[in-house]
């Protein structure tokens, strides 16, 4: 239990306030260095979130046609109602990370999920019901059910566009204070204003678990490869796309609404506060 029991009494490295961040790939991998260890604890907690939805979605497949189907049917539905908070958390630890802001997982994570559940459970639904949709028509054209190259064409475009507009939405929930309607505009309007970083972001993120995901699907007969991709989901499958897709989305977001230098100064002034405080509180000799 070492690994969620770390003593974290004990100073680390730190980041040296005045040192400037690393671009492109030196900071990426800087990132999975320092941060590998919380990433795999933030996977662990994201995917006993969606891995029961992702059974239950196989489980009406494999029983389709039956009158169990409609009865896996209903649990999916059921079981996709925590992921949209679920995914807000997940990206508000991992800009944490790119902001360089220390913080605990399991306490980041939990906060940010119970205040932004209102509202982000129903877009999280309709996210998880065309991720499944997209999920089965991948693996039908993958098993070559489905034939056609107008198929695949609208398919990818779909999935992609999808991909680039999604993740704005629950990266705002985390930090921004609008209702759903203003953030789902927001969202359309920064991916299209951002299209090569909306794009890379897209098939480092969504795209990447998307595919994964219809691979999982494909070898379910396969009990040694099924294991393999398994562990290597609940491992690194949730946290590392959407860590390579926020270093892609996270800088225009954040220079449009400035959030890291509002909760820098925020932090500044509480800081300085409390110092004030703490000296008025002192006796003087």
């Amino acid at each position: 239990m070492r690994f969620f029991g770390q003593n974290y009494d004990k100073p680390g490295p730190g980041v040296p306030k005045d040192q400037p961040r690393k671009k492109g790939i030196p900071r990426v991998f800087e990132l999975l260095v320092r941060e590998h260890r919380e990433m795999i604890k933030l996977n662990l907690i994201f995917a006993l979130i969606v891995l029961p939805s992702r059974l239950l979605l196989l489980l009406t497949g494999l029983f389709w046609g039956d009158i169990l189907s409609l009865l896996f049917a209903g649990l999916t539905l059921l079981a996709f109602i925590p992921i949209g908070p679920a995914r807000t958390a997940l990206m508000f630890c991992i800009t944490k990370m790119l902001r360089d802001d220390p913080g605990y997982i399991g306490y980041d994570f939990r906060r940010t999920f119970v205040s932004n559940f209102r509202l982000t459970v129903v877009p999280g639904i309709v996210h998880e019901l065309v991720f499944s949709a997209q999920l089965i028509i991948l693996t039908l054209i993958l098993s070559d059910v489905v034939e056609g190259n107008l198929t695949a064409v609208i398919f990818a475009s779909s999935a992609v566009i999808f991909s680039m507009i999604a993740p704005y939405f629950f990266l705002q929930a985390g930090y921004v204070e609008l209702k759903l309607i203003p953030l789902l505009k927001n969202s359309f309007f920064l991916s299209f204003m951002n299209i090569p970083r909306s794009f890379g972001g897209a098939l480092l993120g969504d795209m990447l678990v998307l595919a994964f995901s219809a691979l999982v699907m494909l070898t379910v007969l396969d009990a040694v490869v099924l294991i393999i991709l398994v562990f290597v989901t609940v491992l690194i499958g949730y946290s590392i796309p959407a860590f390579f897709c926020l270093s892609f989305i996270w800088p225009p977001v954040d220079k449009v609404f400035s959030i890291e230098e509002t909760l820098r100064n925020r932090n500044e002034e509480l800081y300085s506060t409390e110092n004030t405080n703490a000296s008025e509180s002192v006796k003087p000799h």
